[in-house]
């Protein structure tokens, strides 16, 4: 069974208020066969800064260190999916606003845990659509193989009450998901989605999710922003 990582982080801030550097909010998923994770970090050690005590990201990346890292990273042997929601919208605005009012309602009512703010339901929302996008493309490409996924998130202030459907839930779900996608689709791929991991401690994953999302994140920033460009997604 081939086993692939799976690196999650996000950027923006996931609230309707104005934000000073952008009105998105997103995520990136970094895709790679865990066995090709030491040589990949190799490569990127010097210029990503992984192996520092302060590893280069947001004020300290300057623009044209954040291009020379796009650059680079697109020659890896490294699957990439971003998300991203656009927070000025007024549709999704009014959808968000049903949606959290009745997904507090469930958690009150049947559950009988506290509200929790839209913020965790839409960072949720961007983890499922680039982890599931990031796995259909890769199992689709591997047909006739069994491939397990495992999961790297940068450590989200998830509530003590929503731990096992954040890490062990939210696995058998993806995994279902898609199987039953891949099975529609006729392939003969089995996948294995284990338990989420959290990206709690300082590690070269953590360090390396941080700063392609911080590179990712130019893009979608207010083009009067000294850190935008659009040239390191691209």
């Amino acid at each position: 069974m081939k086993a692939i990582n799976i690196l999650f982080d996000e950027f923006g801030t996931p609230t309707f208020e104005k934000d000073k550097e952008t009105t998105a909010f997103g995520g990136i998923a970094v895709s790679y066969y865990e066995r090709t994770e030491e040589e990949i970090f190799a490569k990127c050690d010097s210029l990503f800064s992984l192996s520092t005590k302060r590893p280069r990201k947001n004020r300290t990346l300057s623009k044209e260190r954040a291009i020379r890292i796009a650059d680079m990273v697109s020659t890896l042997p490294v699957g990439i999916v971003v998300n991203v929601v656009d927070l000025t919208n007024k549709e999704f605005r009014a959808t968000a606003k049903v949606y959290e009012r009745l997904s507090n309602a469930e958690r009150t009512k049947h559950r009988k845990v506290r509200e929790q703010p839209f913020a965790q339901y839409l960072h949720g929302r961007i983890l499922d659509n680039c982890v599931l996008k990031c796995i259909s493309n890769h199992a689709i490409q591997e047909s006739s193989f069994e491939s397990i996924y495992k999961i790297y998130v940068d450590n989200w202030a998830i509530k003590k009450a929503d731990i096992e459907i954040f890490i062990e839930l939210r696995a058998d779900s993806l995994e279902r998901n898609i199987q039953r996608l891949l099975t529609k689709l006729g392939t003969d791929t089995k996948i294995k989605v284990p338990p989420l991991s959290l990206l709690d401690v300082d590690s070269k994953r953590k360090r390396y999710i941080d700063i392609l999302a911080s590179v990712i994140s130019r893009a979608f920033m207010d083009e009067s922003h000294d850190r935008y460009s659009e040239v390191p997604l691209t």
